[in-house]
C-alpha cells in the first residue's frame, strides 16, 4: 500500500497524534493497534450475531463501540460503515451481514496502513 492509499483509510490528523505520544520506545498507535484489532474482530462476531438473532439494540450498541474505537485510531472507513450500520437501524432496517463482510475487509486494509505507518 502507497503512502496516498493510506491516507484515504486513515485520518492522518488523528494518527499522528498518537504517533508522537512515546512511551518506552513505542508510540500510543502502536500501542493500541492490536488491541483495536483484537477488539474490532470480536465487536464484528458480536454483530454477526446480533444480526444473526435480530437484536437491533444489541447490534446499534457494538456497532457504536466499534465506530468509536475506529474513531480514536483514525480508521475512516470502520468509522463510516459503522455509522451506516446506526443509520439503518434508525431507519428501522436491519443491516445485512455483507456490511459485515465489508467492515472485515476495512479492519484489514486498515491493519496494512497502519503497519505502513508504523514502519516509515
Amino acid at each position: 500500500m502507497n503512502p496516498s492509499d493510506a491516507q484515504r483509510v486513515i485520518d492522518t490528523h488523528v494518527t499522528s497524534q498518537l504517533l508522537v505520544h512515546k512511551r518506552q520506545g513505542q508510540s500510543a498507535f502502536e500501542r493500541l493497534l492490536p488491541i483495536f484489532m483484537e477488539e474490532s474482530r470480536m465487536l464484528v462476531a458480536q454483530m454477526r450475531c446480533a444480526i444473526a438473532a435480530s437484536d437491533s439494540e444489541g447490534l446499534r450498541l457494538t456497532a457504536h463501540k466499534l465506530k468509536g474505537s475506529a474513531s480514536v485510531l483514525g480508521s475512516v472507513d470502520i468509522r463510516i460503515l459503522s455509522q451506516s450500520i446506526m443509520d439503518k437501524l434508525d431507519e428501522g432496517m436491519m443491516p445485512q451481514s455483507d456490511t459485515l463482510l465489508q467492515i472485515e475487509h476495512a479492519i484489514e486494509v486498515f491493519h496494512e496502513a497502519a503497519q505502513a505507518i508504523i514502519t516509515r
